[in-house]
């Protein structure tokens, strides 16, 4: 099966941000998840003492 590219909108402290991040998928089930892993790294490696509630939302999903 082919992988997607997925998009999806960040919430950090229940405020949307500005911009997406993408991420390859073969199904919206594990582009939801490796959005979530990576956003979540992301946090933990710019603020690692804090506990930051985010949340991602898919924007869209296009053929690679």
């Amino acid at each position: 099966m082919k992988n997607k590219k997925y998009r999806f909108y960040v919430s950090l402290c229940h405020g949307w941000c500005d911009g997406t991040i993408s991420v390859y998928a073969k199904d919206e089930d594990t582009a939801y998840d490796r959005a979530i892993d990576e956003v979540s790294k992301r946090l933990c490696n710019a603020f690692p003492e804090l506990s930051i509630d985010f949340n991602v939302e898919q924007v869209e999903s296009e053929d690679e």
